[in-house]
């Protein structure tokens, strides 16, 4: 399976944490972009199998810190981090690593043999034959805990850079919507299988518009020239941050099952409310299982004697729901 390797005190999980800690004492994006490229992470689909989950949400919490920290300079200048951030291939490939990782898909296959899959009709059938499948039951599930999962969303907000709902429709499971309303604004509605089929291959899409720019920027000697040549490949970017966003809302009922406690904290739920809200691609069913489990961890937490929620984090909630407009019998 694909946690071969990862056991207590592994070559693999050295490697992990050594890269973690040259992540977090990265203080500009260049330095977290350069660490991700100089491990080998853009080398090959899922980082390569040489970033962990861990890996994947530090490096985006930790750029989506930088750009969203107060910047001295002013508005302006935070802009143009944001804008250095989002225009940087190697953040591109960052982001569809971990969009591929969260879903399972195989390190082991190329970039140059996947980028294939994209060629001709049948696309869904190929792309399925990337994801690793060992026979359990994390096929097709989302491989991510909910802790890396809520900073994965944090990091898509604060950088703002996946549309809301009103201008890219929201992407709800067929199981999320039995005995809801079919005709909702702003929602479409997908077996699971098919939103993670549809994730990969706009990975894959992005993978390919960089190679592309790349190609065209590398025939070109003059810098000024080869500057003006645009980052094409960022509207795809923005639709697989809204993907990945969509993704963690079908499988909300299996990240924060309540057969998991302890797992997780309170703030991992608040921080996805928070992230789901200012995105702007909040979906009803999911802040109910949030919700839901935001007072049932709470209230495990407080029977253990542990550390309750601190008020902040139900602020957040609550102006999470206020934001995204959402009301409901979880909301009290």
């Amino acid at each position: 399976g694909g946690r071969q390797g990862r056991g207590r005190d592994s070559p693999a999980l050295r490697a992990a944490k050594e890269i973690n800690s040259e992540i977090v004492k990265a203080e500009t994006p260049q330095e977290v972009l350069n660490t991700f490229a100089s491990r080998g992470g853009a080398k090959g689909l899922a980082g390569g199998g040489v970033f962990n989950s861990v890996n994947f949400s530090t490096c985006l919490h930790r750029l989506a810190r930088i750009a969203s920290a107060f910047n001295p300079n002013g508005a302006a200048a935070q802009a143009e981090t944001r804008r250095s951030i989002l225009s940087d291939p190697r953040f591109a490939l960052l982001f569809c690593s971990a969009a591929e990782a969260i879903v399972g898909v195989d390190e082991s296959i190329s970039t140059a043999a996947s980028l294939k899959v994209l060629e001709g009709a049948g696309v869904e059938e190929r792309v399925a034959q990337l994801i690793k499948n060992d026979g359990g039951e994390s096929f097709m599930r989302v491989q991510f805990k909910p802790r890396e999962i809520s900073n994965v969303a944090w990091a898509i907000a604060k950088l703002n850079f996946s549309p809301p709902a009103s201008v890219f429709p929201i992407v709800r499971s067929s199981e999320c919507s039995q005995g809801m309303e079919d005709a909702e604004d702003n929602i479409k509605v997908m077996p699971k299988e098919e939103i993670i089929f549809d994730l990969v291959a706009t990975s894959l899409k992005v993978r390919s518009q960089v190679l592309e720019v790349a190609k065209e920027r590398s025939a070109i000697g003059d810098p000024a020239l080869k500057a003006q040549v645009k980052s094409r490949w960022i509207p795809t970017l923005s639709q697989l941050g809204a993907k990945v966003l969509d993704l963690t809302s079908a499988f909300g009922a299996d990240l924060y099952a309540p057969s998991q406690p302890g797992l997780f904290q309170s703030q991992e739920v608040a921080n996805a409310l928070y992230s789901f809200a200012t995105a702007g691609r909040a979906d009803p069913p999911f802040f109910d299982i949030l919700a839901k489990r935001h007072f049932e961890v709470s209230a495990e937490m407080k029977r253990r004697g542990q550390q309750e929620a601190r008020p902040q984090e139900f602020s957040n909630s609550i102006w999470a729901f206020a934001t995204a407009g959402i009301t409901g019998p979880r909301q009290r």
